[in-house]
This record gives C-alpha cells, structure tokens and sequence, in this order.
C-alpha cells in the first residue's frame, strides 16, 4: 500500500515519515471555505473530505490517498491562517491565557474505500505580553500556521501550558489514530509497513515507560540500517504525567542515545526489543528498564554510567582532539590502549548476563573505536610535524598493533566500528603502496585482505558509500559488479534502489529548475544564472558537518571572486530565524534561500537531498557536472569548478 498525502505543511510531511510508510507527497489547490453553522469537528473533517474529493488524479487499486485540515476554535469561532501582522496578533490575543481546542479533520481514500474522523486536543496557554507576542510574529512569521502559532517551535516551549489529547494533532496531523485506522480499515500489517518502507530487514523495536522528571520535548538517536552515514533524530513528547511510547526500526544491536531537555542516556538496544523504562521508587536517580531485552540494555546503561565523566561524557570528543594535536605517537597509542584495557575490564567484570550477540558487538566496538583512533592519528601528527620541524618524522614501527588483527571476523561484521577498521586498513594500504586505483581496481583489490562472506558484506558497504556519497557514475561502475556478488545479501535492494533513484544525476543531465525567495525576499531563479558555473550547498543551521565546512566554503569563494562562479546556499532550515541567524553568525557569503518557505517545497525532493551536507556543480549550459559534488574542503573541487569555467 502506497500512501499519497495530500499536503504542502512541512509538519504533516514530517509526521507521516515517522510512520515509516512508504509515502509521495501531491500539493493541489482547494478552496477552504466552510459553513460557519457547522461543529468544530465537522468543519474539520469536511475539509479534509473536500480536498480529497478535488485530487486531480485516478488512485490505483494499492494507492490510499490521505487529506488532512487542522481548525483551532477558541470562543465558538474557527481560527484560520492569518493573512498578516494584525491578524497573527489579534489570534494570539485570543488564545494567551486561555484554552482553546486543536480539531485535525482526516479522509483516508481509496479506490473503493473513503473513512473520515476527526480528533480533538485542548491546549491551555500562559499570557505573554505584547513584546513577546510581536517577537513570535516576526521572527517565526507563523502565516501557514491555523491560529497563528506552532506547538513545536518557541511558541510552544514559553506559552503553551498544557496539552489534554495528541501532541501530534496540534502539530497537524494525528498520527497515533492515523495508524490504528489504516490497520483496521484498511489491512495494513506490520509486515506490509516494514517491507514498503526499506529494502532491508529492518524490525520495529519499542521504547516506552514512564518519566515524569523528564516530562517535555525528547529525542532518540539511533542508525536505522548500517548503511546510513548520520544517525536518525527521533524527536518526540514526554507527557505531563512522564509517559511516553516511542517505535524505531532499527536493522542491528546498537548503543542509542535517549536525550531529555535536562539530560541524556545511553543503552544498548537490538532489534526486536520491547523496553520500559521508569524510576526506581526507592532513589530517583536510578533509572529501572525492564521488558523484552533488558539485560543488553541494563548493561549499557551501566556502562553509560560508569563512563560518563569520561569516553560517555559530551566533551570526550574534544578531549581526543587534545590528546591528538599533544601527544607523542607512542603515548598516544598507549593513552588509547588504556580506555580499551578499562572498557573491556568492566565488560568482563558486568557483562556475564548479555546476550552473544550483545557480547561481542559491545566488546568489538569497546576495541575497534580506539583502534580506528590510533589508525587517523598519524594524519593529526603529520599536520603538527607541517608547523613544527623538530618533530620527528613517524617511525614505521607506530603500526606495529595493525600485526595481530583479523580483518575476517564474521561474528563481529555487524559492528560499525570494525567496518570502519576495515576500510581504513585498506585506504592505508593503497597509500602506502603508492597506487592510484579506479574504483573497478580496488573491487578487485579487496580480495588481498578479505574472504568469503566477509569479502561480500565489506564489499556491498564499499557499494553503498559510493551511492551515497560519491557520483552516479562511480555507482554505475561497480553496479554489475555489485549485482552479481551481493544481491543475496540483506541490505542489497536498500543500496540499489538508492542506486536507481541517483539515475536522473547523471553528468550532462538537465538540472531541476527553481524559483526560490531570497533573504531579501527576491525571486531567485536557477535560469537566471545560465551562462555561469552554478554551486549549490543545501544545508541547515542545525548540522554540525554543515558548519565545520563554512570556513572551506568561504575560501572556495573568496578564490573564485570575481569570476563567473555563482555559490547557492539552500537551506532546509523550517522556520526562517534559525536559517537568518546562522547565516549571519558564521558570516556566510553567497546568495541564501530557504527550501521550506513554501515558494519551491520541491526543490529539496527534486533533488533527492536525504542528508546534509549536500553539494552540486551546475556547469553553464545549466547540467550536472558532479551531483553530488565534493565538499568545499576537497581539493579537487577547486580543479572541477576550473575545468567547468573553460567550457
């Protein structure tokens, strides 16, 4: 079953991929109007029954077509959108210091099938002032917002008191009730969820409990399948009285983090586990997790704990960056061995109730993490030697701990760090022996160090990096290659669909047009720049790869000053303070528009941005040179933008 949602909100675009549902997005215009004598609620659900009657398309026998419209009703009287400053304000007026309720109409379509239903939450607010109310208005211009405010951005965080019904709902969208139609109305099962949202075996695994020291706005950070390069950020709402559900499908054991407004936590998961946690009524401080697969998790925990002044703490990464830019090679390598022997200690000491398979990722990422440290250090050190003669240069003896390690462990291949290991060994290889391999050759290469199974899972990660992150011809490359070697393994069809959906970026291909507001409120086009080498940086003000690459890309600029290079920064930022306030504090040159602003929501879809940092060189008839592209702190950036200026 393949879900249409019929909606330009970013919220309820949002909302429905927490679902996992494999989902396209239509946006269609319909008049809104109503009938002022009807319910809250039958003006809801109308709406939504009005925009499905007016989708422009036929729905096919698996197609569902999904319409939502949200109403705050306050005082007998429906709060739309306001159409400016004055009407934002008197809205706001109305809803400070009152309750006031959310009605979400829904309509779920199908070619034979049509439900409707509308939910309810009442949502009580502090009174602001005046001052407080205008700063809202002007720096999150709520103009697409039903009673001018969201729930989820300031607004919500200083105003809104308490809620009596679904957090969701309020955001747009009720996705709870959602759900448990689709299942009864409409057949959908588990099975069907998790096979159309992924190629690979991914299970639903559940956190759930109660916290009422925690109660507010939470996150868990998790990797949803091991071919994904950052983690997923699962925001979600711990209630008034601490409870909360959260369902993640997750493909393999892992540490995840549990974040709160005041705290965070870390334990280990697997897929398939069903976890409650709560507070130890005889000491608050202690945390009690119970349910299917606890021991793993309670050991974590543990660990967490244990760590959390040190390798768990916040600021472990910048205490190795110290440690790399300070120590001599051997006492860094002896710094590094220390933390194993201390990891591996308490694992030995307090991990005899983990399953095997806890056991042995937990201890494989305990060792291959540091290993994988002491494997970039020499990089660290050879950048130090650049600014300090004296230094002596690294003896061949540092790799020496490299003698005693298995590249061939297949119980451990489910652990990211020694996937890591793995590649890093082989870059190291090839370095030192001086080669420069195209990518078919080193394919081939990867039978120096690797056999069996092994050689196929370590290849199909190599595949996946190259379709994530490099060019579509570099994927197109390996494809047959990959195809016939790894398409019996789980995760294959995951890599190759991303595959198949890059096609369209191939080199010469047209790139996607757009009109997009600037910060200034111009129109920007992408065709006003033809006849110029175009570079576009999606980003956001939220990602730290995004901002560790300003000082780069500020250089690549001020190189190319006065030549015809344009530099597009996009972000995909949802409310405009954030994307101003970034691109003001970092000093951000370049032309600056914003994806979610509504003038081209497509922009971002049209060019398959799932993660950021994303870059793109336009050459200047208008097509692809590079999509992706190199980031700014690439050296070869600098030589593909020459090459595309002298055409």
């Amino acid at each position: 079953m393949k879900i249409i949602l019929a909606s330009k909100s970013p919220r309820r675009q949002e909302l429905i991929k927490g679902l996992e549902l494999d989902y396209s997005i239509v946006t269609y215009e319909v008049d809104e109007s109503f009938d002022s004598s009807l319910t809250p609620d039958e003006i809801a659900s109308g709406l939504a029954i009005k925009k499905a009657e007016h989708y422009p398309g036929k729905l096919t026998k698996d197609e569902l077509l999904l319409t939502a419209d949200t109403i705050v009703w306050i005082n007998h009287t429906v709060l739309n959108k306001p159409c400016n400053k004055e009407e934002a304000l008197e809205m706001l007026q109305q809803i400070c210091g009152e309750t006031h309720s959310v009605y979400t109409g829904v309509c779920l379509k199908t070619e034979n099938k049509t439900i409707s239903f509308s939910e309810k939450s009442e949502v009580s607010c502090k009174q602001l002032n005046l001052k407080e109310m205008e700063h809202y208005i002007d720096n999150y211009k709520p103009y697409d917002k039903a009673g001018s405010y969201g729930i989820q951005d300031w607004f919500g965080y200083t105003a809104v008191e308490r809620i009596n019904g679904c957090f969701y709902n309020v955001m747009g969208l009720p996705v709870s009730r959602i759900y448990e139609v689709l299942k009864k109305e409409f057949g959908l099962t588990l099975l069907m969820l998790f096979m159309s949202y992924v190629g690979f075996a991914q299970t639903r695994t559940v956190i759930e409990g109660k916290l009422p020291a925690k109660k507010g706005q939470a996150m868990v950070q998790f990797f949803a399948n091991p071919f994904d390069n950052e983690p997923t950020n699962r925001n979600f709402e711990i209630g008034e009285d601490g409870n909360f559900k959260e369902v993640m499908n997750i493909s393999e054991g892992q540490m995840i983090a549990f974040v709160d407004a005041k705290d965070f936590m870390r334990f280990y998961i697997k897929p398939g586990d069903s976890l409650n946690l709560s507070i130890d009524p005889k000491d608050a401080q202690k945390l009690v997790i119970s349910g299917k697969g606890n021991k793993d998790a309670i050991f974590g925990y543990k660990q967490f704990l244990h760590f959390k002044s040190t390798t768990e703490s916040i600021e472990f990464q910048k205490i190795i960056g110290i440690k790399m830019n300070m120590l001599s090679p051997q006492t860094f390598k002896f710094w590094a061995d220390s933390i194993v022997k201390e990891k591996q200690s308490f694992l030995q000491a307090n991990g005899q109730s983990l399953s095997t398979e806890a056991r042995l990722q937990i201890g494989a990422e305990n060792f291959y993490e540091f290993e994988n440290l002491k494997l970039t250090y020499p990089q660290y050190y050879e950048n130090r030697r650049k600014s300090n003669s004296t230094l002596p240069a690294l003896d061949a003896s540092y790799f020496d701990f490299l003698k005693n390690v298995d590249l061939n462990q297949s119980k451990i291949m489910h652990s990211p760090q020694y996937r890591t290991f793995q590649k890093l060994n082989l870059i190291k290889a090839i370095n030192d022996n001086g080669q420069k391999l195209t990518i078919v050759e080193i394919w081939k290469y990867c039978e120096t160090f690797f056999k069996g199974d092994v050689l196929k899972i370590f290849r199909l990660h190599i595949w996946a990096d190259i379709v994530y992150n490099s060019t579509v011809e570099d994927a197109g490359s390996l494809y047959k290659l990959a195809q016939a070697e790894c398409q019996n393994l789980p995760g294959y069809t995951t890599v190759e669909a991303a595959y198949l959906d890059k096609l369209p970026f191939t080199v010469g291909s047209k790139a996607y047009p757009f009109k997009m507001k600037d910060a200034q409120g111009n129109l920007v086009s992408l065709e006003d720049f033809k006849g110029k080498v175009v570079y576009l940086d999606f980003w956001a003000s939220w990602c730290r790869p995004c901002l560790g690459e300003i000082p780069a890309g500020e250089e690549l600029k001020k190189y190319f000053a006065g030549k015809d290079v344009v530099f597009i920064n996009i972000s995909i930022d949802e409310g405009e303070q954030n994307w101003i306030a970034a691109k003001n504090r970092y000093s951000i040159s370049g032309i600056h528009l914003l994806s979610n602003n509504g003038s081209s929501p497509e922009v971002q879809k049209k060019y398959k941005v799932t993660s950021i940092p994303s870059y793109f060189l336009i050459g200047k008839d208008g097509n692809f040179i590079s999509a992706p592209a190199p980031r700014p702190s690439a050296p070869n950036i600098y030589n593909m933008i020459e090459e595309a200026l002298k055409k």
